[in-house]
């Protein structure tokens, strides 16, 4: 049976001192990928800055991050443990410009604080103050929730997230992503020739994957063996990532690892792949 999926962005914002939860994160919405997606119709695509965004000159960074991810984003996680991060023109930093942008726009917001103990001689307590601060302001605006522990978080934040992915779902009933039990899923015709080339190589890889990354003035997108981003050019990088995302809202690819870098061909992947040309 051939079947379109609904794709839900996960974006995870975060500053730099709780890197152990953005892997988490990603790992969370992969497992549930691997247990929902054949049956919900729907995969969700973790969004984060460090794998999901390409070098551009021309705007403030925040400002890309923010209309390249941000802006695609269903659902953000923020978490926050002793810094809040550097400001930006407008916000006291990057994550909290992320979170009152994606609040502002009506869209669900999943703010964690951690409890786990800290060398106070390690701490900016100046930094640390404005991160209280910024807590303090989210009390009358909702509910967040704290934890004392990495293994707390997990255990918390995998409940949270298939609650708020099951309102999703309940506002987009999947039946209007899915397509007729037979033939090529109607996102499949609008797949671009990027996608397409990429899913019928992806199709031949002795290991059924696609292989990405993202750093400063190099990216990679690969896989049968081949390279498909060539030099520094953003256009290029963004063609061939876009081509990766609509394999991926299509049902043809489904991200693995811990860090968004790999995508296995589905089986549907392997179905649509057979009938395109060589």
């Amino acid at each position: 049976m051939s079947y379109g999926v609904t794709l839900y962005n996960l974006f995870i914002a975060s500053p730099g001192d709780v890197g152990w939860a953005r892997t988490q994160i990603r790992q969370s919405a992969y497992l549930w990928n691997e247990v929902n997606t054949k049956h919900r119709k729907a995969v969700l695509f973790p969004l984060g800055w460090e794998t999901n965004s390409a070098p551009n000159m021309g705007a403030p960074a925040q400002q890309i991050i923010n209309e390249t991810l941000l802006s695609e984003a269903d659902i953000l996680v923020g978490v926050f443990w002793t810094r809040l991060g550097t400001p930006t023109a407008e916000f006291e930093s990057g994550t909290v410009e992320e979170i009152e942008r994606h609040i502002k726009a009506g869209k669900p917001t999943l703010l964690y604080f951690s409890e786990q103990p800290v060398a106070l001689g390690s701490v900016d307590m100046e930094e640390y103050e404005r991160l209280q601060t910024f807590k303090k302001s989210c009390q009358s605006r909702g509910l967040y929730h704290q934890f004392e522990d990495q293994p707390k978080f997990v255990e918390d934040f995998n409940r949270h997230l298939g609650m708020h992915v099951n309102e999703l779902l309940g506002a987009q009933p999947v039946s209007t992503a899915a397509t007729a039990d037979v033939g090529i899923p109607s996102v499949a015709r609008g797949l671009s020739e990027a996608a397409k080339i990429l899913i019928k190589q992806a199709s031949k890889d002795a290991y059924g994957k696609v292989m990405t990354m993202e750093a400063i003035g190099s990216s990679l997108v690969q896989t049968n063996g081949k390279q498909f981003v060539h030099g520094d050019d953003p256009r290029e990088t963004a063609k061939w990532f876009g081509a990766v995302r609509e394999l991926v809202k299509a049902g043809y690819l489904l991200p693995k690892g811990a860090k968004g870098q790999v995508f296995d061909v589905t089986a549907l992947g392997y179905e649509y792949a057979d009938t395109l040309p060589d």
